[in-house]
């Protein structure tokens, strides 16, 4: 399997990961969790995959963690990420920093184009 269909692949994997999103966790609206997957990637790049990862556990976004670890293709639970990424060597470290931002922006693409956005709503209505 080539890199683009493996992509291909996970792409699906967070398009099925968003729609599912507000049924799955009712304490997080969608704008929520749109505007969180909006700002994951550029945290990565700013924190560090590891801190990262520590901030959205604690903000309780337990949720979005484990979307991103089911479309990386991991069976593996938010704190479980989180543990990998703590004590991964250098290079794993490095290489899935790279495959966490790849994934987190296929979740911000569809986050932006499938959830709404409270603001949104607000500014696109009617006086």
């Amino acid at each position: 399997m080539t890199r683009q269909q493996s992509w291909s692949c996970r792409a699906a994997q967070a398009v099925q990961r968003v729609q599912a999103a507000h049924r799955r966790d009712e304490k997080t609206s969608e704008a929520e969790y749109l505007r969180f997957a909006k700002g994951f990637p550029a945290l990565v790049h700013n924190s560090g995959l590891c801190q990262a990862l520590a901030f959205a556990l604690a903000k309780k976004r337990r949720g979005y963690a484990e979307d991103l670890a089911y479309t990386l293709g991991l069976s593996l639970s938010a704190e479980e990420l989180l543990e990998l990424s703590r004590t991964a060597s250098a290079a794993s470290y490095l290489r899935l920093s790279r495959e966490v931002l790849a994934a987190s922006s296929w979740l911000k693409r569809y986050a932006e184009a499938l959830l709404k956005d409270d603001e949104q709503n607000q500014e696109g209505e009617e006086p």
